[in-house]
């Protein structure tokens, strides 16, 4: 049973996960709209709703219920709009994409599952997405964002069972010179239906266009806490990059810019 299936079954994760990284892939409307007319959508079923999540949710939906759903894969691998995400389209579009390593669905707080639910979507939009303000970055804080990312690495996970699935991880140490342990999250390594993770490897290069140098990683960690959801892991050898100091100088305070580096539904 695929989850191209219609009706489609929403408490697949493949479904929401897609959802996202068509939200993330076309941030606007007029993207989404486009797209949906290029796959073939029926005249004046475009779903309008008052945020991305919600749209897509009821666009992903519609274009199933059309028989277009695989179409609009097809169209979004080939548009170079979305060049960043065509790797993570082209394994939608096979039908065996590798899922984010999220924390298993306990209790109904939102980043374990409610947002599958429209209704759901349209409360958190707000903290989601924030379209109002200027995606332009300060030269200098642009700066200090490339400086950085060179201690952030894609991971590539494979379970006992053989899921395969993603995260991010960045260097930390006592050296300033180099090291050889990465900070990532407990969810990433421990998984309560896939067990624990057998292989990772850490890409801290992982750039649209550019070889790939994927570097090997111990699987047990060297240390772990559950409940505050991270872990340390070992890479089998250093790496010459500045480790990331943990903490802030900074306090922190509403509608303060805040900067995640990371591989976002393991995009580059």
């Amino acid at each position: 049973m695929s989850y191209f299936d219609v009706p489609l079954d929403w408490t697949r994760p493949e479904l929401p996960e897609l959802r996202d990284l068509f939200v993330m892939a076309y941030e606007g409307k007029a993207e989404a709209r486009t797209l949906a007319r290029e796959a073939g959508i029926v005249p004046g079923t475009f779903p309008d709703q008052d945020n991305m999540r919600t749209t897509w949710w009821y666009l992903i939906d519609t274009m199933a219920r059309q028989g277009k759903l695989v179409r609009m894969l097809e169209v979004a691998v080939a548009d170079p709009v979305a060049s960043s995400y065509q790797p993570r389209f082209k394994e939608f579009l096979a039908g065996s994409p590798s899922l984010s390593a999220r924390p298993p669905s306990t209790d109904d707080t939102w980043y374990k599952g409610a947002d599958r639910d429209p209704g759901a979507a349209k409360q958190i939009h707000l903290q989601r997405l924030i379209r109002s303000r200027t995606r332009l970055m300060d030269i200098r804080l642009a700066t200090q964002v490339a400086e950085i990312a060179r201690s952030v690495a894609y991971l590539e996970l494979i379970f006992q069972d053989g899921e395969r699935a993603y995260g991010t991880g960045f260097l930390i140490g006592p050296d300033e010179a180099g090291s050889d342990l990465i900070l990532t999250n407990h969810h990433n390594v421990t998984h309560e239906t896939h067990g624990d993770v057998k292989t990772v490897t850490a890409d801290f290069d992982y750039v649209e266009g550019q070889e790939q140098h994927p570097l090997p990683v111990k699987s047990a960690p060297v240390a772990k806490d559950a409940g505050h959801d991270w872990a340390v892991l070992r890479l089998e050898s250093a790496v010459d990059r500045k480790p990331l100091a943990l903490g802030s100088p900074f306090t922190v305070a509403r509608d303060d810019t805040v900067v995640i580096v990371q591989h976002p539904l393991g995009a580059y």
